[in-house]
């Protein structure tokens, strides 16, 4: 798993505003994995659970009308919480090929 990170820390990390985070959280397109122990209230998300989404959405963008079907396919795919992604960043080596894969998953092109 990588840095458990609030909004702030991943916005500053991926180079978008804090209210695209959270925009993108409400339509499904980023999962936060947790909520912080410390408040109970800031969500935090893995930061390559997110890199690999982004990626993943540079490359899809054009397949969908609105960011609220894509993200209704992202929570299909990856579920809430990211549990499935997560898995696959630890088991294997091969970003390009998990990339390539979720892709295919999200088109539909996958079953």
């Amino acid at each position: 798993m990588g840095a458990l990170v609030t909004v702030r820390e991943l916005s500053k990390q991926l180079e978008i505003k804090e209210s695209k985070v959270r925009r993108w959280t409400k339509k499904g397109l980023l999962a936060p994995i947790s909520k912080s122990k410390q408040d109970g209230k800031s969500l935090l998300y893995d930061i390559d659970c997110a890199r690999i989404k982004l990626e993943i959405l540079d490359r899809i963008r054009i397949d969908f009308s609105s960011l609220s079907e894509i993200g209704a396919r992202f929570r299909e795919v990856f579920g809430r919480r990211d549990a499935d992604l997560l898995e696959a960043l630890h088991t294997t080596d091969n970003r390009k090929g998990l990339v390539k894969k979720y892709i295919e998953e999200i088109r539909g092109t996958v079953v």
